[in-house]
């Protein structure tokens, strides 16, 4: 349909890699996701703002994504502005951006509840390729991520957990324990031991990683599961684990298959949700990110 008014605003996207990448998490774990544009207000730049959550809310997905080009056309959404639609529809409108050179364009129409998607190559007008999406009211009872303060700040290398939860596929397991262990008579000569579980009917598999620990600013323990210490592994001599929780394979390979980092931040206290966290573009935290966050479960792994 050709439209013959301008429409209310205009987000364009010359680098559609973030934006897809968000969109792909959120249509990997989410049923219907919040989008807003809005001012960030430690910068004052416009920025996308995604919250998403699973059916049952046992996952809550929040991204921002700092955005160079909005136009307003219609001053009732100076400030703010947001729209709602399935994400899975969305992410098939953004296949195109795959292609080298493509960029995104968003425009609203408030008036008709629409969006539309528009792809292009900034390099040639002879082709594009547009969507119009319908948008829908919002879920009055969305879910929002609060912060806390977390007792273990988790460097995890991405490919053996990925490789974990294609292991844990293999042999029917439904969930992963990471357990925690802390070695030494003080902070300074303090090394982890870090170990992640899945058990099968038949089977129980197991990652072990040691390393030395570290602490951040805000004196919480900085402890890392990657293959990169050259010191040989040392197994744990303590019973008492300084962190233990279990959850489920398929919310977390729901966030993990959209992400291709090589290392990826766990935030992880007892009896809380477990937090991912993935900086997009390299820009900073308040600027632009992924968080996911995902509920422990009671399950014996």
């Amino acid at each position: 349909m050709k439209r013959t008014r301008e429409p209310d605003w205009v987000v364009q996207f010359e680098d559609a890699t973030s934006l897809r990448m968000i969109v792909d998490v959120a249509s990997n774990t989410s049923s219907r996701v919040t989008f807003v544009i809005a001012k960030n207000e430690k910068t004052g730049r416009m920025q996308l703002q995604v919250d998403g959550q699973t059916p049952a809310k046992t996952c809550v997905m929040v991204a921002r994504l700092q955005l160079d080009d909005v136009k307003i056309f219609n001053q009732d959404f100076k400030d703010e502005f947001e729209f709602h639609v399935d994400v899975k529809q969305l992410m098939v409108a953004l296949d195109g951006s795959m292609s080298a050179q493509y960029a995104v364009k968003i425009e609203g129409y408030g008036d008709d509840a629409t969006i539309v998607v528009e792809l292009y190559d900034p390099d040639t007008d002879s082709h594009k390729e547009r969507i119009e999406l319908r948008t829908y009211v919002s879920d009055p009872n969305q879910m929002q991520m609060e912060n806390y303060d977390v007792d273990i700040n988790l460097e995890v290398d991405l490919a053996k957990l990925k490789d974990m939860i294609k292991k844990a596929r293999k042999i029917s397991a439904d969930h992963i324990r990471i357990t925690i262990y802390l070695n030494g008579t003080s902070s300074r000569d303090e090394q982890s031991t870090t170990i992640y579980s899945i058990e099968g009917s038949d089977c129980i598999l197991k990652q072990i990683f040691s390393h030395p620990t570290t602490r951040d600013e805000d004196d919480s323990l900085i402890v890392r599961a990657s293959t990169d210490h050259v010191e040989k592994l040392e197994e744990t001599n303590t019973t008492t684990p300084k962190y233990d929780g279990i959850f489920a394979i398929q919310e977390l390979e729901g966030f993990l298959k959209s992400i291709s980092t090589r290392m990826l931040d766990m935030k992880l206290k007892t009896d809380m949700p477990m937090m991912m966290l993935h900086n997009l573009g390299g820009l900073t935290e308040d600027e632009s990110y992924i968080r996911y966050m995902i509920a422990p479960t009671c399950a014996e792994a």
